[in-house]
């Protein structure tokens, strides 16, 4: 019985013990903690913006002693490399203007009208013509009427019932219109 007894209180003593450990603290101390965090990534934050700073100045040190130490023909051939760069990049940009005039044009022979300029920019993009050859744009353009008629103009139909449109202006007082002056002459029998 005795056994018994210190076991229950053994469990009891236990269980206020996790009870007291599982307690949630107070709202003071999660505040304190919170910004505790907070100046802590501030401070790291900081710490970090500087490191890149730092980092950035050596590579441009770093940048400019290799320039330094590079003999005369060395630099030249580097202008030599970044100018054929330049050049390679200027010649695609130049290809890609020469495939949109081409592209405009295309539609332009279809007798196709753009429904805006938005329109107009976002066939380009659709189109990706740097992947295209001269001789596939006609056919492109023809898929995008297909594909995307809401790019273009519909065409209307002109009104062909013969009724009149719009309304007249009043005549001021001495005036006479060509249809009056018409039906006068008709009626007195006079030749306009």
């Amino acid at each position: 019985m005795a056994d018994e007894e210190k076991q229950v209180e053994m469990t009891e003593s236990a269980d206020t013990e996790m009870v007291e450990d599982n307690e949630t603290p107070d709202a003071a101390a999660a505040l304190a903690e919170l910004e505790d965090t907070r100046k802590a990534l501030k401070r790291a934050n900081r710490e970090a913006a500087e490191r890149r700073k730092q980092l950035e100045a050596y590579e441009k040190a770093e940048a400019e002693r290799k320039q330094a130490e590079m003999s005369e023909l060395e630099k030249a051939n580097a202008r030599t490399a970044e100018m054929e760069a330049r050049a390679k990049k200027a010649e695609a940009q130049i290809s890609l203007i020469q495939k949109e005039s081409a592209f405009y044009a295309a539609a332009e022979e279809a007798d196709l009208t753009w429904a805006n300029e938005q329109a107009r920019r976002d066939a380009v993009l659709l189109l990706d013509l740097s992947s295209l050859e001269d001789d596939e744009i006609a056919d492109e353009v023809k898929k995008l009427k297909a594909d995307r008629p809401y790019l273009f103009k519909q065409a209307t139909m002109p009104d062909t019932d013969g009724t009149k449109r719009g309304s007249k202006k009043p005549l001021k007082e001495g005036e006479m219109d060509e249809e009056r002056i018409a039906k006068a002459a008709q009626k007195y029998g006079v030749r306009i």
